[in-house]
């Protein structure tokens, strides 16, 4: 940013509406800046970033994806999913950490499902997707 962007104060840029408060529902989800920058008296000025993420959690609807849950995590290899009400039709996919896809499923009418991960130990991430939404939960493997 050039120094003739700047003027006195103190600004917020991103998803922001007025009163510098950052929007989720404008943003949408995934991983956002915000940018915190500065000007003093003297001209001199910086600036700062916060990493904001936004996921399915910051929703105020009823979602039921997030009746969803994974136990036990961390895992040895064996764990179980309770869909809770989301028992219509969906995919379940795990991916490593690079985004390698490690397993697929189609689900319809299943409550609960009972996964072995067959792989190395380490982060993997669960995507349960159903026709209107999708979530995202991190797993770990001992």
């Amino acid at each position: 940013m050039s120094a003739s962007a700047f003027s006195m104060g103190t600004y917020y840029t991103g998803f922001l509406e007025s009163g510098n408060t950052f929007m989720p529902a404008t943003a949408g989800l995934g991983f956002w800046d915000v940018v915190y920058s500065y000007t003093d008296t003297n001209g001199c000025h910086n600036a700062d970033t916060i990493h904001v993420e936004v996921d399915a959690c910051a929703g105020i609807s009823n979602n039921d994806l997030l009746q969803i849950s994974l136990y036990p995590n961390p895992t040895t290899g064996l764990f179980y999913i309770d869909m809770g009400s989301l028992c219509k039709a969906g995919q379940i996919k795990i991916t490593d950490v690079v985004g390698q896809l490690i397993f697929e499923e189609n689900i319809e009418n299943k409550q609960y499902l009972k996964l072995n991960l067959d792989a190395a130990k380490g982060v993997y991430f669960v995507q349960i997707i159903s026709d209107k939404e999708q979530r995202l939960i991190k797993l770990l493997k001992e």
